[in-house]
This record gives structure tokens, sequence and C-alpha cells, in this order.
């Protein structure tokens, strides 16, 4: 009985700690469905909010994103689809795999 009462305290406790931050996002209606082709049209994209200020799992689990590695990502839809623009920055682009 004791190992299940220190494996719910171990449950219950992270899970707490784990939802003390809560981060919201809109999605916004559009009337003009985006071209899907790598390219982020600001006229299209520009007026919406951005989901930023993300945590990083690595090299420290939790710390805030570094400046130079941030990461941008903003929603829409329309009757069709869900669609997510994303800008991710990089100090090292030419470390990419393509």
């Amino acid at each position: 009985m004791k190992q299940i009462a220190f494996f719910w305290f171990i449950l219950t406790s992270n899970f707490a700690i784990a939802q003390v931050i809560h981060k919201k996002i809109e999605a916004y209606r559009t009337e003009t469905s985006p071209i899907i082709d790598g390219v982020i049209e600001p006229e299209l994209w520009s007026h919406l909010p951005k989901a930023k200020n993300w945590s990083q799992l690595e090299p420290i689990n939790g710390e805030p994103e570094r400046l130079n590695q941030k990461s941008e990502v903003q929603f829409m839809y329309d009757d069709r689809a869900l669609y997510i623009g994303a800008m991710f920055y990089d100090s090292s682009p030419d470390s990419i795999f393509t």
C-alpha cells in the first residue's frame, strides 16, 4: 500500500508541476487559402498572433528558448483545412541536413 501511495504522490506532483504554465493561441478564419509552397505570404500571415517564447527540451529542459534559436508558429483555417505557418530560426543553418 505504501508503494501505491508513493507512486500516486510522484505521479500527481509531476503532473501538477507540468500544468503550471498555460499557453493559448487562436486560429483565425481566412477567406483566402494560403498557397502551400513553403513561403509565408505576409498579406495573409502578418496580422495573426504568433505562438512564441517556447521552452527548450535540450540542453536544459524547461529553460527559455535561446534567442538565436527562436520559433514562431501561427494558425489559420477555412472550410477545408487548418493551416500552420511556422518560422524556425537557426544560428547555424549550414548544419541542417537537407
